[in-house]
């Protein structure tokens, strides 16, 4: 039966993600600890995939709990990040079956599992991963609920990267006026030193010349 909790705790998601609607890093943060308690998963890990990347590639924005950020890092979690980013949609996976992704998942102690891609439009936005279900029936409960759920994550993560990164440009080209200002400053008084150093020879010459007459 449907848990009569999750539409109350998909309101309360919801009501987070909007607060934290500029920063995508505590937005993530949040997400992940509350789709946790949602689902009773034993891991919610958060990938950025956004082509505006400098490397083209994926990002990780948040592992819930933190000791799984280890794994993060791992060749295997590299590879289910690659197979993950092509899922045209929701895509669940059994402790059983004969697939790369159930084995990787196998090698870390993850049972079923769920990949469900973040997109605005045809823009891949990224990819959550909720690992090690308790069971079928609260993965079936939740299924419908998490792809409605999505759809908003997909846009105010997006919406949060587009601001991040925004605040990334003009915190560079803050610094960058901030060093031709102190080049600026540094020449102005080179500038007014060699002034006083020519009134000065000037001023030697002159009274060299009169000296002399």
């Amino acid at each position: 039966m449907r848990d009569p909790a999750l539409p109350v705790m998909t309101m309360d998601i919801l009501s987070n993600v909007l607060e934290r609607a500029d920063h995508p890093s505590d937005l993530s943060a949040c997400l992940a600890e509350e789709i946790r308690a949602l689902t009773g998963v034993r891991c919610v890990v958060f990938v950025q995939y956004d082509d505006a990347l400098a490397t083209g590639g994926d990002r990780l924005i948040s592992v819930n709990p933190q000791r799984r950020q280890r794994w993060a890092a791992s060749a295997g979690f590299r590879r289910l990040c690659g197979i993950t980013r092509e899922l045209p949609a929701i895509c669940t996976w059994s402790p059983d079956e004969a697939s790369e992704v159930a084995e990787i998942l196998r090698d870390e102690g993850f049972g079923l599992s769920m990949a469900i891609p973040l997109s605005v439009g045809v823009h891949r936005v990224g990819v959550m991963l909720l690992l090690g279900f308790p069971d079928d029936a609260k993965l079936a409960s939740t299924t419908k609920l998490l792809d409605t759920l999505s759809s908003v994550l997909a846009l105010v993560l997006r919406n949060a990267f587009l601001y991040e990164q925004q605040e990334r440009i003009i915190r560079e080209r803050t610094a960058e006026l901030r060093r031709m200002n102190e080049q600026l400053r540094t020449e102005l008084t080179e500038r007014e030193r060699l002034e006083v150093e020519l009134r000065q020879s000037e001023e030697r010459l002159k009274l060299a010349t009169e000296s002399g007459r």
